[in-house]
């Protein structure tokens, strides 16, 4: 696997369509020794560069300071490090997820305040154990829902599916973060591999996908 900024890639993202389990890009990530600083590099179906991102966890691990260039719609936008300490910042929710892994686990809901690029204020959240999903053993699958009936009614949940062994994210499906060509942002299921470490995953298929379209990416 090629380094990213002199950084070895340690994560790689496949993002497929949701519906018809196209595969639409790729995320490819990359982090200091430390873990503090991380690039994530976009690419599309061919392999070409879509859109690049840095995060900074020095001041925070769960709130980075980021930037993230959208090569297709010609864009940049930037987050800063946040001033308040319990917010909850873009890819630092996985760190977040592991710091509240004991309460997760024994079944307990966290509501936080997030902040995704795009979106002026903080949106509260809730995140606790997907009940209504046929979940491994030795998985824990989370769902992450808009903490109001109202606003839950305009925004879609999110899945999410970890080793519990490792407390490594296996499958994200939700919106995505990157819209495509034509402004969209859409619905994907991403499947998460870490080929530095030689995870031994089994792959799971795209949810929605006919069994002619089916899959089988690398985990």
């Amino acid at each position: 696997m090629e380094a990213i900024g002199g950084w070895q890639v340690d994560t790689v993202g496949r993002a497929y369509d949701r519906d018809s389990g196209e595969l639409l890009y790729s995320e490819f990530y990359a982090c200091d020794d430390d873990g503090l600083r991380c690039v994530v590099d976009y690419r599309d179906a061919g392999g070409e560069a879509i859109a690049f991102k840095t995060l900074d966890y020095s001041a925070s691990l769960h709130a980075p300071a980021l930037e993230m260039r959208d090569l297709r719609a010609d864009r940049q936008y930037s987050l800063p490090a946040p001033q308040r300490g319990d917010l909850v910042v873009d890819a630092g929710f996985d760190n977040y997820v592991r710091s509240r892994w004991d309460e997760l686990s024994r079944g307990d809901t966290v509501v936080f305040p997030f902040r995704v690029l795009g979106i002026e204020r903080p949106i509260t959240m809730r995140a606790g154990i997907d009940a209504g999903r046929d979940c491994a053993a030795d998985r824990l699958c989370l769902r992450v829902e808009v903490d109001s009936w109202w606003l839950g009614l305009l925004a879609e949940p999110i899945e999410l599916a970890y080793r519990r062994a490792t407390r490594q994210l296996l499958r994200f499906s939700g919106v995505s973060n990157l819209r495509d060509a034509r402004g969209r942002a859409p619905q994907v299921d991403i499947r998460y591999e870490y080929p530095a470490q030689d995870v031994d995953a089994a792959p799971v298929e795209p949810a929605g996908a006919k069994p002619s379209q089916q899959t089988t990416p690398l985990l």
